[in-house]
């Protein structure tokens, strides 16, 4: 099942409409964000149980993913080094490209989201 939602989740077209669903504008550009955040509080309590978690967020809780990542493994008994790792990895990736356009766009890094399931999806 958490292989599904991940899937799911990854698929941009699926995540806008999901974001239409939970009521947040389809053209608006904190959509994304909102629905990350939405999703993290959903699991927040259940993520043990269903072996999907998220981590991340707006502003300074970006910077709190490698912990929160730590923190979720640790929960479901995984190893958190190679989602640390994709994490930190990703968010390097975002932040060169978001630099690489900041001379034409002149916009920062807003959030970060990252979601992993149990069983390596």
């Amino acid at each position: 099942m958490s292989r599904d939602v991940l899937r799911r989740l990854s698929d941009p077209f699926w995540f806008q409409a999901f974001g239409c669903v939970l009521g947040f504008d389809w053209h608006s550009s904190g959509v994304t964000t909102t629905v990350c955040g939405a999703v993290k509080e959903a699991l927040r309590e259940i993520d043990a149980e269903l072996g999907l978690f998220a981590a991340g967020g707006k502003g300074n809780v970006s910077r709190k993913t490698p912990h929160q990542i730590t923190e979720s493994c640790e929960r479901i008994g995984r190893d958190a080094g190679p989602l640390v790792y994709a994490s930190r990895t990703a968010a390097k990736v975002d932040s060169t490209l978001r630099a690489l356009a900041l001379a034409k766009a002149f916009r920062r890094l807003a959030a970060f989201g990252f979601s992993a399931s149990g069983s390596g999806g």
